[in-house]
């Protein structure tokens, strides 16, 4: 955002008013109009950037991470035993202790 509004106050403003300056009287205000079209849509095509690569580059780790956690893993086992035996000595019985493990794990795949 801060290099957004620098780039707004260096480089659309002055834009915009040099163009509204050169206009013809009639048609200086479409000028004006123009340039915060142009503003606006710029600041909006990089929003939307920002959140798809964002998200692209987070889905691509949660995937990799996925793919190393696999049923064939034999740590897998061991790790889900521990989840659940670490709820079984917190008090919980089995059912719940199995219910809150899987549920853990699964918040933290």
């Amino acid at each position: 955002m801060f290099i957004y509004g620098v780039a707004t106050g260096v480089l659309f403003v002055p834009i915009v008013s040099f163009t509204s300056s050169a206009a013809p009287p009639k048609i200086a205000l479409n000028a004006s109009l123009v340039g915060i079209f142009a503003r606006f849509t710029g600041f909006t095509a990089s929003l939307a950037l920002n959140n798809e690569i964002r998200l692209f580059s987070k889905s691509a780790v949660r995937e990799k991470l996925r793919e190393t956690i696999t049923e064939t893993n034999p740590q897998l086992s061991v790790t889900l035993l521990d989840i659940q035996n670490n709820y079984i000595n917190a008090g919980s019985d089995i059912y719940t202790a199995k219910g809150a493990s899987v549920a853990h794990f699964n918040k933290l795949v």
